[in-house]
C-alpha cells in the first residue's frame, strides 16, 4: 500500500505563513515529524507538492519521502479550498493508498486490521454548525448533487468521517458498482477521537467518505499513545 500526503502552498512561503500553525517553525515541524514516522513504518511515502514547498522539504529539510512530485505549480484554486488538491492527489492513484495528512504522526504503523480495510478513514464525526452552514450555501446556489448527497446536506446535522487519514485496499481504482457508483464499501476507523491536528473538520474530502456508506463501521482502534509517543525521533535545527 502506498502512503501520500498533499502540501499545496497556495503560492504562500512556508518559511512565512504558519498554514494554520502558530508559526511556520511548527508547521514545518508537524510534517518533519509526519514525514519520519511514516518513512519508518512504510516503503513508499509519496509527497504531492509544488515547487515552493518543494525547495523546503527536500532541498532544505531533506525529508526522506520515496518520492516527491511537484504537481500543484499550476493549480488555479482559492487558498481556502486547501482541502482541493488532497482530492486531485487521490484521483491521480491507480493503486491502494492511504493519505496522510501532515499533522498525523504514525510512528509504529497502523495495525493490518487497519490497513486491509476496504475503505479507511481516521473517525466517525457528528457535523457542527460549521458544517451546516456550509451546506445551506452550497445548497442555495443549486449546485448539481447526487441524491444520495443531496439527502445527507438536508440533514441537520451532516454526519461525516475524518479524512486525516483516508483510503483503503478498494481505493486507488475506483469504488462503487455498476448500480450506483456513489455507493462505497464499509468503513474501517483508526480511532474515536477528532485527532490534535489543526486541519481537520473539511467538508470538501470528508462528505464524500460517509454518504454511501451507512452509520456503521468497522473496529475501532485507538490513536495517539497507542502507536507509541514519538519520543525516538528527534529533529535537526532547520530553521532559524
Amino acid at each position: 500500500m502506498n502512503i501520500v500526503q498533499t502540501f499545496w502552498s497556495a503560492k504562500k512561503d512556508p518559511m512565512t505563513d504558519g498554514f494554520g500553525w502558530l508559526t511556520p517553525k511548527y508547521n514545518l515541524m508537524s510534517w518533519t515529524l509526519s514525514c519520519l514516522c511514516l518513512t519508518k513504518s512504510y516503503k513508499n511515502v509519496i509527497l504531492y507538492t509544488d515547487s515552493r514547498v518543494y525547495k523546503i522539504v527536500n532541498d532544505l529539510l531533506k525529508l526522506p519521502y520515496s518520492d516527491i512530485i511537484i504537481q500543484y505549480d499550476n493549480l488555479d484554486c482559492h487558498p481556502s479550498l486547501w482541502a482541493y488538491p488532497k482530492l486531485l492527489t487521490y484521483s491521480v492513484q491507480d493503486a491502494p493508498f492511504m493519505h496522510i495528512d501532515g499533522d498525523v504522526y504514525i510512528p509504529r504503523g497502523l495495525p493490518p486490521e487497519i490497513e486491509s480495510g476496504d475503505l479507511i478513514a481516521q473517525n466517525a464525526e457528528i457535523g457542527t454548525l460549521y458544517y451546516k452552514d456550509m451546506a445551506t450555501k452550497i445548497m442555495k446556489n443549486s449546485v448539481l448533487l447526487p441524491d444520495v448527497l443531496l439527502e445527507e446536506l438536508k440533514k441537520e446535522s451532516i454526519s461525516s468521517y475524518n479524512a486525516g487519514v483516508i483510503g483503503g485496499s478498494e481505493s486507488g481504482g475506483g469504488s462503487g458498482t455498476e448500480d450506483d457508483p456513489y455507493q462505497l464499501p464499509e468503513v474501517t476507523v483508526t480511532g474515536s477521537g477528532s485527532g490534535s491536528g489543526s486541519f481537520y473538520g473539511d467538508d470538501h474530502d470528508e462528505y464524500n467518505s460517509y454518504q454511501g456508506a451507512g452509520s456503521g463501521y468497522g473496529s475501532d482502534y485507538g490513536t495517539g499513545s497507542d502507536y507509541g509517543s514519538g519520543s525516538d525521533y528527534s529533529s535537526a535545527s532547520y530553521y532559524g
